[in-house]
């Protein structure tokens, strides 16, 4: 076996520390350089991308706040309108009601006029009605009752004709 052999030992131990040598040589000055640049600018593009973020956190943090002013802006300016509105509506209906009352009172005298006017016509129509009605009666009656006085018939007949 090749390897067991100690004359060859040296050689080898050289070649060993030969190849070493270089990989750490090559290590050293060409692959640890790179590694610390390729490392050194994602630490700075880190550490710029974390700024980033700290600004964009405070910046939201402002949009934040200014929205929540704008919105309790907004709304206080919503609750005066509404109050506004309320109390519109409120005049206009109070305005209604007095017009409507107005209104009623007035056709409510207007139809008592005119019941009371119809009234009256009713009534003078009754008392027509019921001299007529009397007067009918009369006639009725006394045409019934045997007349023993010559001169209430001659008095009927004139009045007849």
């Amino acid at each position: 076996m090749p390897q067991l052999d100690a004359s060859l030992y040296i050689p080898q131990l050289f070649w060993l520390g030969v190849v070493f040598c270089l990989l750490y040589a090559g290590m050293r000055f060409l692959i640890e350089p790179r590694m610390e640049r390729l490392l050194k600018r994602r630490r700075r593009k880190l550490q710029e991308k974390l700024k980033e973020i700290e600004q964009f956190k405070i910046e939201t943090e402002e949009l934040r706040l200014q929205s929540s002013l704008f919105v309790a802006k907004k709304q206080k300016e919503m609750e005066e309108i509404l109050l506004k509105a309320s109390q519109e509506s409120i005049k206009r209906l109070r305005k209604f009601e007095e017009d409507f009352h107005h209104e009623s009172l007035k056709k409510m005298g207007n139809f008592e006029t005119a019941l009371q006017k119809e009234a009256k016509e009713l009534t003078a129509h009754l008392k027509s009605q019921e001299s007529a009605l009397a007067k009918l009666i009369m006639d009725k009656v006394m045409a019934s009752v045997p007349s023993s006085l010559p001169s209430e018939k001659s008095a009927k007949k004139a009045k007849a004709k």
